[in-house]
């Protein structure tokens, strides 16, 4: 459904463009505005609305974004109803789409919603490309690769075989039902594969946790007695004179298995 939404800016929005007034530019100059909304949009998510989540301790798990994608795709086909629905009851049509060839609505009114599709295209798309590579086992990332752009020819097969019935004066119904499809697909997709994003958080957190022990065995003695000290002071202001050395807690840290070396250097330190 994704691909299908995706495609109508090769074809069926070109010719609602068509039918709105141009100013002597072309009608199929609008889908231009797909790519220089992938570039301007793409630093602006990367640069400063991930980091600005990042420092709220929020970070997006890729079956969320993927699911915001297909809201933006959703979004997208809803102006495009929206917009075709304006261009019927404009002059000088008037409800009678079967006699107009054309309507007085700048076609520039359509430029937001490739902004639209842009935005879903770096959530949905990007991260699914992403997603699959990264959890395909190491000898099928090709075929995975494959299989997905295979999905993909699948979509716009579907895409081209709804031209029949996408004319007026059925364009309303028509995206109206790509909107209502990509609706319910965003929703069902978020229902069945939200499970996923709670197992890539727990192997997350369990990543770290092993790293952090890693670094933590990795350094060297003189830093952990640095970083965790074995002798506390007690507060000599409290007990009115100097603490005698029994008045001294003794703290040692917990030792891993298999350290008897490391923990005959740590006792010899303290006596």
């Amino acid at each position: 459904m994704f691909y299908v939404c995706f495609d109508q800016m090769q074809n069926n929005l070109i010719s609602q463009a068509g039918r709105m007034k141009t100013d002597d530019n072309p009608n199929d100059l609008l889908p231009a505005m797909n790519q220089i909304s992938c570039i301007f949009l793409g630093p602006i998510i990367q640069n400063i609305i991930y980091p600005c989540l990042h420092r709220r301790g929020l970070y997006p798990p890729p079956i969320m974004r993927i699911t915001i994608g297909f809201i933006f795709i959703t979004l997208s086909m809803l102006y495009a109803t929206i917009l075709q629905l304006r261009i019927y009851h404009a002059s000088p049509c008037y409800r009678e789409p079967e006699d107009c060839s054309f309507s007085k609505v700048n076609m520039w009114i359509q430029a937001p919603l490739y902004f639209f599709i842009s935005a879903g295209e770096i959530f949905a798309y990007a991260t699914g490309l992403e997603y699959a590579y990264t959890h395909s086992p190491k000898d099928a990332k090709v075929i995975v690769q494959a299989i997905s752009l295979l999905i993909g020819a699948v979509g716009s097969a579907g895409a081209m075989s709804l031209t029949p019935i996408a004319h007026d004066p059925n364009m309303v119904v028509f995206y109206a039902s790509l909107t209502g499809g990509m609706a319910t697909t965003t929703i069902v997709f978020w229902l069945v594969f939200k499970k996923y994003d709670k197992q890539q958080c727990f192997e997350d957190n369990h990543a770290n946790s092993n790293n952090s022990a890693l670094e933590r065995d990795n350094e060297p003695l003189a830093t952990r007695v640095t970083k965790f000290p074995l002798f506390r002071k007690l507060d000599i202001d409290a007990i009115g004179s100097e603490p005698s050395t029994n008045q001294l807690s003794i703290q040692l840290p917990e030792l891993p298995r298999k350290s008897s070396r490391r923990a005959r250097i740590i006792h010899s330190y303290i006596n």
